[in-house]
């Protein structure tokens, strides 16, 4: 079931929905993979961003990807590759009902680990450069 509406008490993710893990296949290639819901997806800005950057959570374990055009091979639609990693911290195996909140993140966003923050912000030449 798709909802852009969240748990208010609990998250502050402006998208929600409940979908399954699957495994997705391009060419010999499998990926852990739940896809986006079509009424969701018309809401977002995909014809601008085929490759939807976001962040959020799947169950209740951070993750940050893109949303991924499918492809006419599978039927379309957008998915986000769920890594072995996340899987095994949230407990979900294929074919497990997850619920995915997130966020739509800009474009060019980069997560900036924390010494290279901390460097930057001592460093006003190497910020202005970084920006």
């Amino acid at each position: 079931r798709a909802s852009s509406s969240h748990r208010p008490s609990v998250s502050y993710y402006r998208h929600a929905f409940t979908g399954r893990l699957v495994v997705h296949r391009i060419g010999h290639l499998r990926y852990r993979a739940v896809f986006l819901p079509p009424a969701l997806a018309a809401e977002l800005p995909l014809d601008r961003h085929p490759r939807l950057r976001m962040a959020g959570e799947i169950g209740d374990v951070p993750i940050r990807g893109a949303w991924q055009p499918a492809g006419e091979r599978a039927s379309g639609g957008h998915y986000l590759m769920v890594s072995p990693a996340i899987c095994r911290a949230a407990g979900l195996r294929i074919g497990d009902e997850v619920e995915v909140r997130f966020n739509v993140e800009a474009p060019d966003a980069v997560a900036v680990p924390e010494e290279l923050a901390a460097a930057l912000a001592a460093d006003a030449r190497a910020r202005a450069a970084f920006e």
